[in-house]
């Protein structure tokens, strides 16, 4: 087998590389072993945040650092009166993530579900809907409609 390589273009250079850090940092939180696990990631990845305020102190800060600290929610209070903490989803919008409705598996349905009850704007976008979907939809989104949420 051969490889074939190119240069770089200086204009996608950051996501190249940012992925090639990213598998990396990766690789090496996932094997510390789990008695040490978090105060050593933690502690690793304060030095890289360490290292990026030196190569760039006007984007990153002291703030940047992670901390054993996980932010759960922003609640608006005049959106959502008397929610404590919103149900989380078993896989958070912010990951990347294929939803097939598989056994066993994260069914979409219900990770929405799981969305809508913290949300106070919903943009709704579907190239195509089960009846069975609606159905399962329906309540929370007009749940969502009662208490002033915007849905579009």
């Amino acid at each position: 087998m051969e490889s074939v390589s190119s240069e770089m273009d200086s204009a996608k250079s950051h996501l190249y590389l940012r992925q090639h850090l990213d598998n990396l940092l990766e690789r090496v939180l996932r094997t510390i072993p789990h008695s040490q696990k978090l105060e050593k990631q933690l502690e690793i990845t304060n030095q890289l945040v360490e290292t990026l305020i030196e190569a760039a102190p006007t984007v990153v800060g002291p703030e940047d650092k992670a901390t054993m600290q996980l932010l759960e929610a922003l609640i608006r209070r005049s959106v959502l009166p008397g929610l404590q903490s919103p149900q989380h989803p078993g896989i958070p919008l912010s990951h990347s993530a294929l939803l097939v409705n598989a056994r066993g598996e994260h069914r979409i349905g219900h990770e929405i579900k799981a969305e809508i009850q913290s949300a106070d704007r919903i943009d709704l976008l579907c190239s195509f809907i089960k009846w069975s979907g609606l159905r399962l939809l329906r309540k929370p989104l007009q749940e969502f409609i009662d208490r002033g949420g915007v849905l579009r």
